[in-house]
């Protein structure tokens, strides 16, 4: 069975020298071989070919059966780095925290280790009964999301 552990070295050698990050590795019992990788100015198909020849450079397929993917993690996937969070600033997510509390709005900035979210609630004014629009920025810290996701607009 294919190691996390030389994969993911595999794959910080192939990365060193370049603008890009690994972001998660996933290996299956199976040998399947899943790698997500990013950088501040996003990733092209050439980009991950490129890593994905670097790794299989490094296995030896007469000891081990694997399918590789390599790929940018893509909006459905959860952020899960501080520097997808830089990366995504302006951006609307959707964030689930652990305590099950769910958060959307506009990602305005990173403090440290919390999220400033940029969030709108509909109230109803007092004076005139009407719904008004309450905009506010709430702080999350990054050890209590469960999942935070970009919301892509239409």
């Amino acid at each position: 069975m294919i190691k996390p552990e030389n994969i993911k070295s595999i794959i910080n050698e192939a990365l060193r020298d370049s603008n890009f990050f690994p972001v998660e590795t996933v290996v299956t019992p199976a040998g399947k071989i899943t790698v997500y990788i990013d950088s501040m100015k996003g990733v092209t198909i050439d980009d991950c070919a490129e890593v994905s020849r670097f790794i299989e450079s490094r296995l030896d397929r007469s000891n081990q059966d694997y399918e590789l993917e390599v790929s940018s993690p893509g909006p459905e996937r959860s952020l899960l780095l501080p520097i997808q969070y830089h990366i995504n600033k302006g951006r609307k997510l959707d964030i689930l925290g652990k305590d099950g509390i769910r958060h959307r709005g506009k990602l305005i900035d990173l403090n440290g280790n919390r999220i400033i979210l940029e969030t709108e609630q509909q109230v109803k004014d007092e004076e005139s009964g009407k719904k008004i629009k309450r905009v506010r920025n709430i702080e999350i810290a990054m050890d209590q999301v469960k999942k935070a996701k970009i919301i892509i607009s239409k």
